[in-house]
């Protein structure tokens, strides 16, 4: 099973998700692309982290799902 994992750190303001779930259909297999709060406060890098994780599990078959 594919496991990602992104550094932790994030603002507190959110502009754009810092963390998405997504689902292989196939295997129902759940994965969780996610940034967490803590010292930085680049927002939009991290969301930016969030989203390129997700879009490399979409490549390889998985969905997103709302939590």
């Amino acid at each position: 099973m594919l496991a990602l994992t992104l550094f932790s750190v994030a603002a507190c303001a959110q502009t754009a998700p810092l963390s998405i779930t997504l689902i292989d259909p196939k295997t129902n297999a759940k994965q969780k692309c996610s940034a967490s709060e803590g010292a930085a406060k680049d927002v939009a890098a991290l969301s930016g982290a969030v989203e390129m994780c997700a879009r490399q599990l979409e490549a390889l078959g998985f969905v997103r799902i709302n939590d």
